[in-house]
């Protein structure tokens, strides 16, 4: 992994009215209690009740890509994009979802989302008329506390998911000015449960490739 690739942001305040985040050239050494390297990889903790990022209501640990120390933007009709990474989902509370990566675009914009899902994967995805579509994956046998090779690649304007080597998703955008996110971003925050466990990923190998 090459950590000026990314930005971590976190579930807690940095005591501006925001999330607290941590730039690329600290990632090697930043510990938490929500981000904790371990072999090959680090662990991604993210609890059912935290502060949130500007327009959005839950919390996150998750990282966000950047270049050349300023925010990722590039256009998905131009080149090939691609996000390499081993997933292991540890724990999550029952019954509540939990996006592990995404697309995204400039403004309110969400080209795809992966997210686990009553215990198998699901992609949420913008078609290009502009309507969401949100589907499982094709995932048969699939345990979602298993660990697995994800691969997200983007070739002028076709965007492939792949799950352990199998193409388990395929459609097209015209979408600009996007970028990866990928990490833990529980869909729930309720401060009654903010002594319940909430979920735990382990992400390791990550890797990006861009090709004009």
């Amino acid at each position: 992994m090459i950590y000026s690739d990314w930005k971590l942001q976190l579930p807690i305040s940095n005591g501006d009215d925001n999330i607290k985040e941590v730039s690329g050239d600290k990632l090697e050494t930043y510990e938490s209690e929500f981000f904790r390297h371990v072999a090959g990889g680090f662990v991604l903790t993210t609890p059912c009740s935290g502060v949130t990022t500007l327009g959005s209501h839950y919390p996150r640990t998750e990282l966000r890509e950047m270049h050349n120390g300023v925010m990722a933007s590039w256009n998905i009709l131009i080149g090939l994009h691609v996000l390499d990474a081993v997933i292991k989902l540890i724990h999550k509370p029952e019954k509540i979802s939990v996006i592990f990566a995404q697309i995204k675009a400039t403004g309110p914009f969400q080209i795809l989302k992966l997210i686990f899902k009553n215990n198998t994967i699901f992609a949420s995805y913008e078609m290009l008329n502009g309507k969401k579509r949100d589907v499982p994956l094709n995932l048969p046998h699939f345990d979602i506390y298993n660990q697995f090779h994800l691969k997200i690649e983007v070739f002028y304007g076709t965007i492939n998911v792949f799950i352990d080597g199998a193409n388990v998703l395929k459609f097209k955008s015209k979408r600009n000015n996007v970028y990866f996110k990928i990490g833990n971003y529980i869909q729930i925050n309720d401060p009654t449960l903010k002594d319940i466990p909430g979920s735990e990923l382990y992400v390791g190998c990550i890797h990006l490739n861009h090709k004009d």
